[in-house]
């Protein structure tokens, strides 16, 4: 059954935002590596992982285990307040993967806000208030990254928008008319 019961039903048309999108109204109930179940006790595979967010699979045992142990020490702590141990050691891992001129790391809760963050750096950086994005992109559902977020179901009734955002062609290759015989990347579509 990929309908909600009448109970949640009632609550979604009347109280979840409109503004986002979905696909369906399951309701799901649980989740166990990649597969959720509703509330009628139907299993279906999770194709997006928790849109990323769950990529190691929902409940994963070392993922429920490390939050357990750390929600039993500490949830939150605002970095503009103080630190916390945790999160500098996280941090200390990373900037040892990461390319040395990359030595700024800062912790945000969602992608959204991470493209955000992207953006004002970047204008911050270069001073130039311009950013290009890649069509068929998805960058969220944030005020700040619809602009850049490709196709109109996610943009629809929300604007004006953020100016000075340049939706570009991506330089796929199969869509190239400069493209060899053979298949392979003649590199003219980065051109474009």
């Amino acid at each position: 059954a990929m309908t909600a019961p009448a109970k949640y039903a009632n609550i979604i048309s009347k109280h979840l935002c409109p503004g986002i999108g979905r696909l369906s109204d399951l309701v799901i109930e649980k989740g166990l590596g990649s597969y959720v179940w509703d509330v009628h006790g139907d299993k279906y595979l999770d194709y997006s992982s928790g849109i990323g967010v769950s990529n190691l699979g929902h409940c994963h045992p070392g993922v429920t285990e490390a939050v357990s142990q750390q929600v039993q020490k500490l949830s939150h702590f605002q970095v503009n307040i103080g630190c916390h141990r945790t999160g500098l050691e996280y941090i200390e891992k990373l900037s040892k993967v990461t390319p040395a001129s990359l030595n700024n790391i800062f912790l945000w809760n969602s992608g959204a806000e991470a493209v955000e963050a992207a953006i004002k750096c970047a204008r911050m950086t270069t001073r130039k208030s311009n950013i290009i994005a890649f069509s068929c992109g998805y960058h969220g559902r944030t005020y700040g990254t619809m602009p850049l977020t490709y196709g109109t179901k996610f943009r629809q009734h929300f604007g004006p928008f953020m100016p000075g955002v340049h939706i570009a062609p991506f330089p796929h290759c199969i869509d190239c008319n400069s493209r060899p015989a053979d298949g392979s990347c003649c590199g003219m579509s980065m051109d474009q």
